[in-house]
């Protein structure tokens, strides 16, 4: 849903922190992918591809990338990982694809544990915490987002369950994208 202003904050101060959360995503997706391509195996005399060590990025990523919080960290990790297990088979084994690379601006993740939605005014409202700031951003509403509101209606009444949010940069629009375990409606027969 895009975002309609910050309620806390400026927008050139929301922005001067967002820039700074976006880089820092960017460059630590970048370097977990060549880290995990770095220590996995390589190809010699073996008839299949063995399977994928473990590889813990956390600490290492945590000393690199202090400005970034520890739980959208540990978010990127297993979005980085999942990402470059996708690709591993073309990538090491059969040298049909390159590494894949992330651009400038990765989406900002955040846990379902670090962010929270209100309705005030009848207009909703996300709090997080971006770089050391606690934001609070209103989303868009009105009629055209029905089905997106009736969503967060049943989030806020605690008959969804959270999950990640992103926080991304389309043109010159913010957006933040939830994700939610949402309720089964049923379906009346008319």
């Amino acid at each position: 849903m895009p975002v309609v202003s910050p309620v806390n904050l400026t927008w050139t101060e929301l922005n001067t922190a967002l820039y700074q959360m976006w880089a820092a995503t960017t460059q630590a997706s970048n370097w977990m992918l060549t880290e995990l391509f770095t220590r996995d195996v390589r190809r010699t005399t073996e008839e299949k591809m063995p399977p994928m060590g473990p590889v813990y990025l956390y600490p290492e990523a945590r000393v690199r990338f202090p400005v970034l919080p520890s739980r959208s960290i540990a978010a990127l990790e297993q979005a980085v990982k999942a990402k470059y297990r996708a690709r591993r088979y073309d990538v090491i084994w059969r040298c049909a694809a390159s590494l894949s690379t992330y651009r400038y601006p990765t989406p900002f993740p955040v846990p379902n544990q670090a962010w929270s939605l209100a309705f005030v005014n009848e207009q909703p409202v996300v709090s997080l915490r971006v770089a050391d700031l606690r934001v609070q951003m209103r989303l868009k509403g009105g009629p055209r987002y029905h089905r997106q509101l009736s969503a967060l209606r049943d989030l806020d009444e605690g008959q969804a369950v959270p999950g990640q949010l992103d926080l991304y940069q389309k043109g010159s629009d913010l957006l933040c994208k939830m994700v939610a375990w949402l309720p089964r409606r049923r379906q009346t027969s008319e």
